[in-house]
């Protein structure tokens, strides 16, 4: 199987709450760089379980700091499992800027259904996600969150 780049963006990064699923993957997860979306989204930290969700309003927000990984199949169904992907986020392909300017393309889990309960919970959109930023909003390691109502039950 071919193996497919994916962006990560919050808890999933080096040094994050669910890092762990990529560092000890059941599959194939390789970083290959840091990298920079090419076009700006909302990147907020949301919810009662302050999860950071990239929101689908392309040209809003910030171009967002992250990180580009290869993952072989096995890697990629935990990922969608995690991110409750198709019902809760999408994932679409986008371009993403490495520091020496060359551009990838890569998967990108997006939030592209939400309503004004999400947003009244939310931060101003980061650049650049961390747990334990300056906003006091750390995640919180819920269980599995398994709808978007979830999220405010």
């Amino acid at each position: 199987t071919m193996n497919r780049l994916v962006f990560v963006y919050g808890t999933l990064k080096r040094g994050e709450p669910n890092h762990r699923f990529l560092s000890n993957a059941k599959g194939i997860a390789q970083f290959i760089a840091s990298g920079v979306l090419r076009e700006a989204y909302p990147l907020v930290i949301a919810s009662k379980y302050n999860i950071p969700f990239l929101l689908n309003k392309p040209g809003e927000g910030h171009r967002i700091h992250g990180e580009i990984y290869s993952v072989d199949d096995v890697t990629m169904r935990d990922l969608d499992q995690l991110e409750g992907y198709p019902d809760l986020y999408t994932r679409e392909e986008k371009e993403v800027e490495m520091a020496d300017r060359s551009v990838a393309r890569v998967w990108v889990y997006i939030l592209r259904a939400y309503d004004d309960k999400l947003l009244a919970t939310a931060t101003v959109p980061l650049a650049d996600y961390r747990s334990a930023g300056d906003h006091g909003r750390a995640y919180v390691n819920g269980e599995e969150c398994e709808s978007y109502e979830d999220l405010f039950r």
